[in-house]
């Protein structure tokens, strides 16, 4: 069975269930949501337009991790070495009307935009399982090996000459309109800076979810119902230097209803807009774009960037509020987010910035890595102690009950599972004195 049959039969299943569509947010018999309209039409064109010429007649048994791969590399490169190096035009369907636009010349495809593409064929795969019965050679899911490192967050001396840059264009443009929207890819870099939010948390930001609060340095917002796909409901606290921003937005706000979004469309303030544009634009013209690492950035640096100024500067240091507030987990923080902080390796660094509960968490890593990968619980428990004590909490006599309901309060409700969560508990349990390691695999 070759890849274009079927991935044709797929495309046509997907065209007659887009037909069958009445309206956005429409249920299917079972009660499960129907896919957007707008993602049925970009697996259909990744389908028709990119992956068919790719694979073409290559028979679904013979696709393998190294055909993934260069795939992978060959849509990342495409508009920049590839075959759409050369296209000038693209042209599109809007209300049954053939139209044309300038293509505008970015850098390679960001990550998002590949594991598109990577979902893509592994639902053709899927698909070529259950409708035709054939198997594929594949020994992982086709996205989960990414061809770029970890974003770089955006320092402080770059943020300044990006909003350098930014002002220059605004003080040459004309049109008042267009200005403000200039202005607005700016303030949505500073929202994220200040709040830790995801980019896609930002744009369905609506005002109704804002509410001003008083803190020891004056006023912050505080973000409610923040939202993020497969994650638990969650609230923010921002740093107070987001008013600033908060004041300029409510200035530019259309009207008083609450559903309104922040980051609204022109035209109706209850749909959101699309920034992601302008910051790729507006990085391109920074130079930078690519951090010279093979990585790129992002309005999601700037996530980046709050999460390691809050590691320097949230006094007293608690890990697991700040993944709380974050809404991820304290090992992605340790694993991700500080990965181009070089505190692990220079200790020493962290004199004066941080207390010493930081200091324990990336103190002797080198030494630890063995045992933490035998048990990954250890570093998450020995902190949970900490807090527990700091808050004059008996955590030895709290039952596994309560310690379950105590992991779930500060971690989130789904970071664990069942199996995760017994070994956690037991590692706590092993942990007599918090500062003696405990054993490395718990009874």
């Amino acid at each position: 069975m070759t890849f274009r049959i079927v991935a044709n039969k797929l495309a046509e299943e997907l065209e007659a269930e887009l037909k069958a569509r009445k309206k956005y947010g429409e249920r299917a018999p079972n009660g499960d949501r129907l896919r957007h309209p707008q993602t049925l039409g970009k697996k259909i064109n990744h389908i028709r337009s990119y992956l068919i010429p790719l694979f073409a007649d290559k028979a679904i048994k013979d696709i393998s991790d190294d055909d993934i791969r260069k795939a992978k590399t060959h849509f990342a490169t495409y508009w920049t070495e590839g075959p759409g190096k050369n296209i000038s035009k693209l042209s599109f369907v809007k209300n049954g009307r053939i139209q044309e636009t300038t293509r505008r010349k970015l850098g390679v495809s960001n990550r998002n935009t590949i594991n598109q593409y990577a979902m893509t064929i592994n639902e053709v795969l899927r698909f070529s399982k259950t409708h035709f019965g054939t198997e594929h050679s594949l020994t992982k899911t086709v996205y989960t090996d990414r061809l770029d490192s970890p974003r770089s967050s955006i320092t402080s001396e770059q943020f300044k000459a990006i909003c350098d840059l930014q002002q220059k264009r605004i003080n040459a443009e004309k049109r008042e309109y267009h200005k403000w929207r200039l202005r607005r890819v700016i303030c949505a870099f500073e929202f994220v800076l200040y709040s830790g939010l995801r980019v896609a948390e930002i744009h369905s930001l609506k005002w109704g979810d804002l509410a001003v609060i008083p803190v020891q340095l004056g006023k912050t917002l505080h973000i409610s119902n923040v939202r993020s796909k497969l994650k638990p409901v969650r609230s923010v606290v921002c740093r107070s230097e987001i008013m600033n921003t908060y004041k300029e937005m409510v200035d530019h706000r259309k009207t008083d209803d609450p559903l309104e979004y922040v980051f609204s469309n022109e035209f109706n303030p209850l749909k959101p807009c699309h920034i992601n544009d302008g910051v790729q634009v507006l990085l391109q013209k920074a130079g930078l774009w690519s951090d010279g690492k093979g990585g790129y950035r992002t309005l999601g640096s700037m996530r980046h960037s709050y999460c390691q100024w809050m590691i320097h500067n949230m006094n007293p240091f608690n890990l697991y509020k700040l993944a709380a507030n974050m809404g991820t987990s304290e090992i992605q923080i340790r694993k991700h987010y500080a990965s181009d902080i070089n505190l692990r390796e220079n200790l020493e660094a962290l004199a004066g910035t941080v207390d010493v509960g930081l200091a324990d968490i990336f103190k002797d890593a080198g030494r630890k890595v063995r045992r933490e990968a035998v048990n990954p619980f250890i570093s998450d428990a020995r902190e949970m102690i900490r807090i527990w004590e700091e808050a004059g909490e008996n955590w030895r006599t709290m039952d596994d009950v309560w310690i379950g309901n105590e992991i779930r309060n500060f971690h989130g409700e789904y970071v664990y599972n069942s199996v995760e969560l017994r070994a956690f508990i037991a590692t706590i349990r092993c942990m007599v004195d918090v500062d003696a390691p405990p054993h490395d695999t718990p009874a």
